[in-house]
């Protein structure tokens, strides 16, 4: 989709049919971070509601059927629950990884509108009618540090 609104003409498109908050809506970064604000909250309710809340009982039952689904080289099963048990600390650290990744989108996110947010309000007072026609559209330099952020 990115590749087809950075085009002029698809963004002349959009902003002449289209005059409602629906033009910042359907940009690229704006799809982006909602999907990315999606996968985020899916992954976080997956780890906690899911695994980080899981007893030992049904940890070993679920690693005693992939033992017994898979062609392993463990001759028992206590080899290979102990060649594939996480620490403790590594697991908690995983959750609280869920939980620093919260702000850290947030952050980029915030980073993101702003830099949109100026190239639109430049594009409005840009001396070429094409910039204030397509004030959504981000310069290209601006494009390509969205694409980084």
């Amino acid at each position: 989709w990115r590749w087809v609104t950075i085009s002029a003409k698809v963004q002349l498109c959009l902003h002449r049919r289209i005059t409602t908050w629906l033009v910042p809506a359907l940009q690229w970064y704006t799809l982006f971070l909602i999907g990315s604000a999606g996968i985020l909250v899916w992954s976080a309710f997956e780890i906690l509601l899911k695994y980080a809340i899981m007893d030992a009982e049904e940890t070993e039952s679920n690693l005693r059927q992939i033992w017994v689904s898979s062609n392993t080289t463990f001759a028992t099963f206590d080899l290979f629950a102990e060649e594939v048990r996480i620490p403790l600390w590594l697991s908690r650290l995983n959750i609280l990884g869920v939980f620093a990744a919260v702000p850290t989108f947030g952050l980029s996110a915030r980073h993101v509108l702003h830099l949109v947010r100026i190239s639109a309000e430049r594009a409005k007072d840009s001396d070429y009618e094409q910039a204030r026609n397509t004030e959504w559209k981000p310069a290209t330099r601006v494009n390509l540090v969205l694409l980084v952020i």
